[in-house]
């Protein structure tokens, strides 16, 4: 996603569109594959599975102590329009 909103806008790296507008760009090329995913998953009856590296964060809940969780290794934006779109996410170990 990052590569192409890179050649899209001639620059070499994602973080060179100031004020974070280029993750918004590539935000919108997750939508435009999980829409084309949608499609298959609803048309074609397909079952759609993806698969991603995890991440161990800290989670600072305000109701409880501190701890690490894990969570989708994908930009914040990315992982929170991706989790919202997924029917389950698994963690296998």
């Amino acid at each position: 996603m990052w590569g192409r909103v890179c050649r899209d806008h001639g620059i070499k790296n994602l973080e060179d569109i100031p004020y974070g507008k280029g993750f918004n760009y590539a935000l919108d090329r997750w939508r435009e594959l999980l829409e084309g995913l949608s499609a298959l998953r609803n048309e074609r009856k397909m079952a759609v599975i993806l698969l991603a590296h995890s991440e161990v964060k800290r989670y600072d809940a305000p109701d409880t102590e501190p701890y690490d969780r894990y969570q989708i290794k994908l930009h914040k934006t990315a992982a929170a329009l991706v989790e919202e779109w997924a029917d389950a996410i698994f963690f296998a170990n």
